[in-house]
């Protein structure tokens, strides 16, 4: 009796064991495409000093679990690729790990104004499609 419920729990061990091996993936390219509203809240533009209003001036953050990137400033644009990862130095992400973003309107003379602020959970899906404020956020995982 003894030697069966060793032999079950050790089948159930190698399972698990294998079940959480699959779960993880080296993801060789993580591409991230952001499309910004073209205004904020209340039909408001994103830099007022222009009355016909000009594109945001984005910068912010992406965190995966085992490292961070900043997102340096690009002036005037409503659409953002960014592109991490490669074949020497492989994302690591396990299903149900969170990407953060943290996406910022740099503005002069005044607070930064918030685009966008989130996670998105990894479910093991190739793309993964959602709006976070004002982003629309597509992100494309190359295994």
């Amino acid at each position: 009796m003894r030697k069966i419920l060793l032999g079950v729990i050790i089948s159930m061990l190698s399972v698990c064991s294998m079940y959480n091996s699959l779960s993880a993936f080296d993801i060789a390219n993580v591409i991230i495409t952001i499309e910004i509203d073209t205004e904020k809240s209340q039909g408001k533009k994103w830099d007022t000093i222009n009355p016909w209003g000009v594109p945001p001036d984005v910068y912010g953050t992406i965190k995966f679990p085992m490292e961070t990137h900043e997102i340096e400033l690009h002036e005037d644009i409503y659409s953002l690729s960014l592109n991490y990862g490669s074949v020497d130095r492989r994302v690591k992400l396990n299903v149900g790990d969170s990407i953060y973003i943290e996406l910022f309107d740099k503005d002069r003379g005044r607070m930064d104004d918030l685009i966008a602020k989130g996670n998105v959970v990894y479910n093991g899906d190739k793309v993964i499609e959602t709006k976070i404020g004002f982003a629309n956020i597509k992100i494309e995982f190359i295994i």
